[in-house]
C-alpha cells in the first residue's frame, strides 16, 4: 500500500494559467557520493540528456530531488539503457518515502546481498507490498531488466491506482496478468502506449528514460490530488471543503476527442474524372503569396472554370467560417437550438450544400463580421492562372477561448487548381498548442439529396490516412470530448450520491468540450415546484426523474478555462468573469422568466419571443451589476428617453428587472413600476447602439396579472434561498488540477455574490453539502 504523501516537492503545471509548486520537503537522500556532472551537461546535469527530449523535464525534476544518486552510469544518465529491478526499486522507494531507508542486516531474498547499496531499497519495496520477488518468491532477480508489463504492475501497486476502462491496446490481451495494471496507467494518463499509440509493447524493456517519465507523471498526478481536500462519496463523486462537487466521469459517459491532426501537412484531393477524388497527405506546401483580404461572404471570381459536384463554376462564395460554397453564400444558423450542437451534428449544416471545407467551425473568427474585424481575423485570396489560393488567418471566437487572448492565430489554406485538384494546407500549430484550433469539419461536400445526406453525414473518415479508392464526398469531423446524453443522467448520479439536496446544478469541466457555444441552456423542471401566474402552467408536467425539489440544471458543462469562468485583470490576477456571472444569472432566471404576456383590448399579448423578453421592452434593473442603468439579464433593454423623443439602449451585464423579481417571488405587485414597450422600433442613426424611434406603449403589472393570474405562491410565501450544487467534471483517470479547481471556487464565490447583488439581497444562494454519517 502506498504510504501517505509527505515531505516532497514537485512542480505541477497549472494547465497554462500559472505554475504552482506543490511542495513537500526535498528528499533527504542518504549521503551518497554523486559524480560531478560531465562537461556539456544539459538537463538534470547529465550530458547525455538533451533538452527538448520527452524525458528531459522528468529527469531534471527528479534529479533535483536526488532520486538518481548512486544509480548513474559512466556516461551520465544513459537514458536508452534498460532499467534493472534493483535500480527501479531504489527510485520508487525514494520517491514514495522521501528518504533513503536504513541499512539492513539481512535480506528476505536469497539473491540480494544485505550489505549491498540497493538492499535497503529492495527490502523497503517488499515491505510496502509493491514486490513479492521473482519466480517462486525466494529471490528478487536484482539485475534482471524490467519489462513494460512489469513496470505497469510495480507503479500500479506503488501508487494505488484504480483500474480504468480497457485502453484498447492491440498487444494487451484482456486476460493478460498485467492487463489491469496497464489500464490503470492509461486511465491515469501515465502512459499513452508506444509507437503510434495503438499498442503498449508490454514485453519490451523499460528504458531508464521511460521509467523516469512514468514516475514523474505519477508523482504529478498524486501531488495534485494531495493538495486538495477531497472526500470521496462513491461512483466517482467527491466533494471538497469549499463546497464543490467533483465528478470523475466514467468511460461510458463521454465521446472521446478526435483532435485535428493535420497541422504541418498538406491534404491533397485528386479528381478521378468521374466526380470522385482520391486522397493523399504530404509535407506542408504553404503558399507564401496569400493575396489581398476579402470580406466575409464575398463572391470570388475564378480565372478558370472549376469542376466540382458535376458542374463547372466561374465563381464561389468565401466564408470566414473556413469554407467556400458555390450556389449561394453560406447560410449560417445564427440562432435556435442548433447553436448547442456538437461538431458532428453541425456537419449537417454544410452537407446539403455544394461546399468545400478547409476547416469549418460555426463561429470561427467571431460572432459577427464586426467581431472578426475587431479581432483582426481575415481571409485572403490570391488568383493565379492555374490556381486560386484562399488563406484564413483566424482564431476561435471569444466564447470558446480561455481567459487570455491568443498569442498566435491559426493559419490554413485552400488551393483550387484549374485541373480540379484541391489542396488544404495547415500551418504548424502555435507554440502554445492550447491556442491552436483543434476542432472543425474538413472535406468535400458535393450537393446531396436529403436521403444521401442522412446516409453519409453522421460518418467521418480519417482524412490523414491516404487512400487510392475514389470517393465523391469525404469529410472528417474533428472534435473535443463531449459528454453523452446531456447531463441529466449525471445529475441523477450526483443526487443518488449526495441526496435530494439541491435546487439547481451547475456544471463546469476541466476538459474542453465539443459544444460550439460556450454556454449552457437551462433544463428546468417547473413541475417539481409548480408556480401559478408566471406563464408556465402548460409545462407543469415537466419534472426531474430523480429530484422532487430541483428547479433546473445546466445541460452542458462549461470549460473552466473559458471566458465564461474567469478573466485576467490588469494586474495579472484572475477574477470571476462578469460574462460568466451574467450567464449564470441569466440561466437561473429562466426558472421564472420569460413566459408572460399582458392583457390589451381583451387579448393576451406576449412580452417574450419564446424564451426572452422582446428587445422593445423596457426592463430597467433596480440592482444592476454595473453602476450605469441596465436592463434585464433575461432580455429587453434599459431604454433611455432622449430629449428629442428618441430612445437609446443601454447595453451591459444588467440585473433582474422589477418584473423578473416579481416572477421570482422576490417582489410584490405593488413594487413593480410601470414599464413600456416600443412599437415600430427603428434605428435613427448610429447603428444598433445609437438612438431609435418608436411608439411608447405603457404596460402595468395589473395588465400582466389580468392575463396570467396572480403569482401563487405570492412573494410572502415564496422560496428565497436556493441551494446550488456547483459540479466540476474530470475525464476518466484524470485528477482535478489545483489551479483550475481554484478558478472554479472563484466562480462559485462570484455566482453567490452576483445573485445576492442583482436581487438586492432579497434572494440568496447556498452551497451546502449534507453528507451522511461515514461519508
Amino acid at each position: 500500500m502506498r504510504p501517505p504523501h509527505s515531505s516532497r516537492c514537485f512542480n505541477v503545471r497549472g494547465a497554462g494559467i500559472k505554475f504552482r509548486a506543490i511542495c513537500m520537503v526535498v528528499l533527504a537522500v542518504a549521503a551518497v557520493a554523486v559524480a560531478a556532472a560531465p562537461a556539456g551537461a544539459q538537463a538534470g546535469g547529465f550530458g547525455d540528456v538533451a533538452e527538448g527530449t520527452y524525458y528531459s523535464v522528468p529527469v531534471e525534476a527528479l534529479a533535483e530531488l536526488g532520486l538518481f544518486a548512486g544509480t548513474e552510469c559512466a556516461e551520465g544518465f544513459c537514458p536508452d539503457d534498460p532499467i534493472d529491478r534493483k535500480t527501479m526499486a531504489t527510485w520508487v522507494v525514494r520517491v514514495l518515502d522521501g528518504a533513503d531507508p536504513p541499512a539492513v542486516s539481512e535480506s528476505r531474498f536469497d539473491d540480494v546481498d544485505a550489505g549491498g547499496f540497493h538492499a535497503p531499497f529492495i527490502e523497503r519495496l517488499a515491505e510496502l507490498g509493491v514486490t513479492g520477488g521473482c519466480g517462486d518468491g525466494s529471490g528478487f532477480c536484482p539485475d534482471q531488466t524490467v519489462s513494460r508489463a512489469e513496470m505497469a504492475v510495480f507503479l500500479t501497486r506503488a501508487y494505488g491506482l484504480s483500474a480504468g476502462a480497457d485502453p484498447g491496446f492491440v498487444d494487451v490481451a484482456g486476460d493478460a496478468w498485467y492487463a489491469a495494471a496497464v489500464s490503470s496507467l492509461a486511465a491515469s494518463a501515465i502512459t499513452g502506449g508506444c509507437g503510434d499509440g495503438s499498442g503498449f509493447c508490454p514485453q519490451d524493456d523499460t528504458s531508464r528514460a521511460q521509467m523516469a517519465t512514468f514516475i514523474h507523471r505519477a508523482e504529478n498526478r498524486a501531488a495534485a490530488a494531495a493538495s486538495i481536500e477531497i472526500t470521496p462519496i462513491g461512483r466517482g463523486v467527491s466533494v471538497t471543503s469549499e463546497g464543490q462537487i467533483l465528478v470523475e466521469l466514467e468511460a461510458a459517459d463521454v465521446v472521446p476527442a478526435n483532435p485535428l491532426d493535420l497541422a504541418g501537412k498538406t491534404l491533397l484531393f485528386t479528381p478521378d474524372g468521374q466526380s470522385g477524388y482520391s486522397r493523399s497527405v504530404h509535407s506542408l506546401a504553404w503558399e507564401e503569396d496569400i493575396g489581398s483580404p476579402e470580406e466575409d461572404n464575398a463572391e470570388i471570381e475564378l480565372p478558370f472554370l472549376f469542376r466540382f459536384s458535376g458542374q463547372d463554376w466561374r465563381s464561389l462564395f468565401l466564408s470566414r467560417y473556413g469554407l467556400v460554397t458555390f450556389d449561394e453564400p453560406y447560410p449560417f444558423p445564427r440562432t435556435g437550438p442548433d447553436r448547442w450542437g456538437t461538431m458532428s451534428q453541425i456537419a449537417a449544416h454544410i452537407g446539403s450544400l455544394n461546399a468545400i471545407s478547409a476547416l469549418y467551425k460555426p463561429r470561427l473568427g467571431g460572432w459577427s463580421t464586426w467581431d472578426a474585424r475587431e479581432a483582426g481575423n481575415t481571409q485572403h485570396v490570391s488568383r493565379r492562372p492555374d490556381r486560386v489560393v484562399i488563406t484564413w488567418i483566424t482564431e476561435d471566437h471569444e466564447f470558446y477561448v480561455h481567459g487570455r487572448p491568443h498569442a498566435e492565430k491559426t493559419r490554413f489554406q485552400m488551393v483550387l487548381h484549374a485541373d480540379g485538384h484541391i489542396a488544404f494546407n495547415y500551418a504548424a500549430e502555435p507554440e502554445n498548442s492550447e491556442e491552436a484550433i483543434r476542432d472543425g469539419i474538413v472535406g468535400l461536400f458535393p450537393e446531396a439529396t436529403q436521403t444521401e445526406l442522412i446516409a453519409r453525414i453522421p460518418d467521418s473518415t480519417d482524412l490523414s490516412r491516404p487512400v487510392s479508392r475514389s470517393s465523391w464526398a469525404q469529410h472528417e469531423v474533428f472534435h473535443h470530448v463531449h459528454p453523452k446524453d446531456h447531463l441529466i443522467p449525471l445529475a441523477c448520479r450526483i443526487i443518488d450520491a449526495l441526496g435530494d439536496e439541491f435546487d439547481l446544478l451547475v456544471f463546469h469541466s476541466q476538459f474542453r468540450t465539443d459544444h460550439q457555444f460556450n454556454g449552457s441552456w437551462w433544463g428546468y423542471y417547473p413541475g417539481n415546484v409548480p408556480i401559478k401566474g408566471i406563464g408556465q402552467e402548460e409545462h407543469h408536467d415537466r419534472k426531474s426523474s430523480c429530484s422532487a425539489r430541483m428547479r433546473g440544471q445546466w445541460n452542458f458543462p462549461i470549460w473552466v478555462k473559458s471566458r465564461y469562468v474567469a478573466n485576467l485583470d490588469g494586474g495579472g490576477e484572475y477574477l470571476a468573469s462578469p460574462k460568466g456571472l451574467w450567464h449564470f444569472g441569466h440561466e437561473f432566471a429562466h426558472t421564472w422568466a420569460a413566459s408572460v404576456g399582458y392583457l390589451k383590448n381583451g387579448e393576451r399579448e406576449p412580452l417574450h419571443d419564446g424564451a426572452h423578453w422582446v428587445t422593445e421592452l423596457h426592463t430597467a434593473a433596480p440592482y444592476p451589476w454595473e453602476e450605469e442603468p441596465q436592463g434585464s439579464i433575461i432580455g429587453g433593454h434599459f431604454w433611455r428617453e432622449n430629449s428629442d423623443g428618441t430612445f437609446t439602449p443601454s447595453t451591459g451585464l444588467g440585473g433582474l428587472s422589477w418584473l423578473d423579481l416579481y416572477l421570482a417571488g422576490l417582489a410584490t405587485p405593488d413594487e413593480v413600476p410601470e414599464m413600456f414597450i416600443l412599437r415600430n422600433l427603428q434605428e435613427a442613426g448610429g447603428g444598433w447602439r445609437g438612438p431609435h424611434t418608436g411608439e411608447k406603449e405603457v404596460i402595468s403589472i395589473e395588465q400582466i396579472i389580468a392575463a396570467e393570474g396572480p403569482r401563487d405562491p405570492p412573494a410572502a410565501r415564496s422560496q428565497k434561498t436556493f441551494n446550488a450544487g456547483f459540479v466540476y467534471l474530470t475525464l476518466p483517470g484524470e485528477p482535478p488540477d489545483p489551479d483550475l479547481l481554484e478558478l472554479h471556487a472563484l466562480f462559485v464565490d462570484g455566482a453567490v455574490a452576483y445573485w445576492r447583488h442583482v436581487t438586492g439581497g432579497r434572494g440568496s444562494l447556498t452551497t451546502e453539502l449534507v453528507l451522511s454519517e461515514g461519508s
